[in-house]
């Protein structure tokens, strides 16, 4: 369930507190929700390894360097999550009747209510229309605009990996992480970046890492540069189509808007937040040529991967890791230990309601990968290179939208996409979506909508719809019924299930708000019966209710109550989980101040009934801690601006579990009751 449409229609400060200069001088705008929704939901299912940052660093740029609406950048309006529809109508009413002067004469065009305006407000702006930003490019370098972010952090209590012990293989570095990033941008037709992480336990200025830093990247990104309309060169990120066949986005979970489906990113942009693995490194291009868009790309990087050695075989490789950490001997040996380079094009033509692409792309690694002996891993891709094409469409007809796309890979396994979004009513919409994923097909840089991260052995139908049942009621809901042809992992036989939300919102009033949220669940999953597996299919439940109430100009409260029911089997009974918790965000605006606070209690019976609850965190970085057992959690986080050019946060975090002696296990494991982590942060702008 990794992957799904930059569905980021962003309603709450909570998401990007004190992120930025333009959010903290209108620190509780009404913005910002479904970001975090869908992140937790995301987590939830099973990825609390995946980094976030990318998603956080790219709506952080948004509500810093605003759309111009009169002059507006359709891909990007695209990203934080406005529709095909919406954006149909916004060209349409531009192009007969030019400059808008208001917020609502915006709210007017067809799609585009006052809820709407108020949701994408702050990452928009009114703005007149220069001759010099249509077509000048030489003020940019004094118009730019310098970003240098140092941060710090590390877990204050004593890990094993840290512990000197013969018997077993510890961490090679020290606890602290580092962070180090430097960007320069101006508008958007300019940005040069260097980002520098070392990872906690990772070797500084020894070891293998002797220039310092475990991972380092660099990016340059120019637009608009006549027949140019981007060049990248450095680290950079891909995505076309609906992801079948190339996306290096990250996609989250089922959307936090139901029909909300159709996912257009940019194809091409800079890579510059500290994800050390969802990027290409390398040159790449999109040229106008008039009729359409050529994109064409090289990258040549270093991967991770676990590297084995046979007579027969020889060296090959066993698994590509994702985690992006090297802080023991074998983590560090399978650093940057195999070649991936990789080619390709892609054209995109777009003609008023229709839009046509086709791309495709050579991989190739520098030692064979074998896909594992497991029987569930019989159609993995094995060998050394690959080829992926694809062909999508989208038509908008009247109210309906009409989307999909095929891909094929190099042993012909196919993958095919195709939706529906309907537009009955300004107050009703529905989308209907179906995807089959052959058991046989092979994409390892995929990013599409499906329950399952690689878009293979994966067949299903999703309905969703979404209706204004008043001015202040919203309803969300979907249905996704789903079937895998083929074994998965902890499935010895092909298998289904499917999935559901019910989400109201209400609106109280513009300083009140509130949800209630109900998800539903049953997949397959082996049960270990007398030494031989049966195939049960587990039911899990949540119920989540909130309640957001700013009482002031510069104050907000939250409070989050949330339930979660398991079933393993039909024959047993539900076991349960709680959380409840209470946010305060408080902004003093005279001494340029704001604080962040949470605590939490949970209790849950098992790992199987897990919470993970979106927090506050500092700027380019996101935190969204996974609980179970009992316990409470709590942190505090300062954002102070000293002065015009430099940002300081600071935050401490602790969890507290009242029934464990000792938290974690193996090289992580702490002997105690809590954990706690600690934070901060330098930004220097100017």
């Amino acid at each position: 369930m990794k992957n799904k449409g930059l569905l980021l229609c962003l309603c709450l400060v909570q998401t990007l507190f004190g992120q930025v200069d333009s959010v903290m001088n209108n620190y509780f705008s009404a913005g910002y929700n479904d970001i975090e929704y869908t992140i937790e939901d995301f987590i939830s299912e099973g990825n609390e390894e995946t980094d976030c940052s990318d998603l956080m660093e790219k709506m952080i740029d948004y509500a810093t360097h605003r759309i111009n609406i009169n002059h507006p950048d359709y891909e990007a309006l695209a990203e934080i999550g406005v529709s095909d529809w919406q954006l149909y109508n916004l060209q349409k009413y531009l192009s007969l009747y030019g400059t808008i002067y208001s917020w609502g004469e915006l709210a007017l065009i067809p799609g585009w209510s006052e809820a709407v305006v108020r949701k994408y407000m702050p990452f928009m702006e009114l703005a007149p229309v220069l001759e010099e930003d249509k077509q000048s490019w030489k003020p940019v370098w004094k118009q730019g605009k310098h970003n240098l972010l140092l941060r710090y952090g590390q877990v204050l209590e004593p890990q094993a990996g840290y512990m000197s012990n013969g018997q077993r293989q510890t961490y090679e570095g020290k606890v602290p992480n580092y962070m180090f990033k430097y960007i320069f941008k101006s508008k958007d037709k300019l940005q040069l970046g260097l980002t520098a992480e070392k990872d906690a336990g990772e070797p500084f200025f020894k070891g293998k890492n002797k220039a310092g830093f475990d991972y380092y990247s660099m990016h340059f990104f120019v637009r608009n540069i006549k027949c140019f309309k981007s060049v990248a060169l450095g680290s950079y990120r891909l995505s076309f189509g609906q992801g079948l066949s190339m996306n290096k986005d990250l996609m989250y979970g089922k959307p936090q808007n139901s029909v909300n489906l159709y996912r257009q990113n940019r194809l091409l942009k800079p890579h510059s937040s500290s994800n050390e693995c969802n990027y290409l490194h390398g040159v790449a291009t999109v040229i106008d040529c008039k009729v359409m868009d050529l994109l064409l790309f090289y990258s040549f990087c270093y991967r991770d991967a676990a590297i084995k050695e046979d007579s027969v075989s020889g060296a090959y490789i066993t698994s590509l890791q994702q985690t992006g950490y090297h802080r023991t001997s074998s983590e560090i040996a399978g650093k940057n230990s195999v070649q991936e380079q990789m080619a390709g094009m892609y054209i995109n033509i777009n003609k008023n309601v229709v839009h046509i692409g086709a791309g495709c792309y050579y991989s190739r690694y520098s030692l064979p990968l074998q896909g594992g002996t497991a029987l569930y891993n019989t159609y993995n891709f094995s060998g050394k290179w690959n080829v992926n094409a694809s062909i999508d469409y989208k038509i908008l007809w009247r109210r309906t939208s009409w989307y999909g796309e095929v891909a094929m890979s190099a042993n012909k396994g196919m993958a095919t996409l195709h939706g529906l979004c309907f537009n009955l009513h300004p107050k009703l919409s529905f989308a209907v979506l179906y995807r089959y994923y052959s058991p046989h097909y092979q994409s390892l840089h995929a990013g599409a909508f499906g329950e399952r991260s690689n878009n293979a052995n994966e067949q299903g139908i999703y309905i969703g719809i979404n209706a204004i049942l008043s001015k202040r009621v919203t309803c969300n809901a979907f249905v996704d019924y789903f079937i895998f042809p083929w074994l998965t992992y902890r499935v010895d036989a092909p298998s289904d299930g499917w999935s559901a939300k019910l989400q109201f919102d209400y609106e109280v009033n513009r300083n009140c708000s509130m949800y209630l949220k109900v998800k539903y669940k049953t997949k397959a999953l082996n049960y270990d019966t007398n030494g031989y597996n049966e195939i049960y299919h587990y039911n899990k439940q949540h119920y989540q209710f909130q309640c957001l109430w700013q009482p002031s100009a510069f104050l907000q409260l939250k409070t989050k109550i949330e339930v979660v029911n398991y079933q393993l089997r039909p024959q047993e009974k539900y076991h349960q989980g709680y959380w409840i918790s209470e946010d305060v965000k408080w902004h003093i605006q005279r001494w340029n101040l704001a604080l962040s606070a949470r605590f939490a209690l949970f209790d849950t019976y098992s790992y199987n009934e897990r919470i993970s609850v979106y927090e506050d965190d500092i700027l380019y970085a996101f935190s969204v801690p996974t609980l179970y057992n009992k316990g409470c959690r709590m942190y505090l986080m300062l954002h102070y601006q000293p002065c015009k050019v430099m940002h300081i946060w600071c935050k401490i975090a602790q969890t507290y579990y009242r029934n464990m002696q000792n938290i974690s296990s193996g090289l992580s494991e702490i002997k105690g009751q809590h954990k706690t982590d600690i934070k901060l942060q330098l930004q220097f702008k100017w």
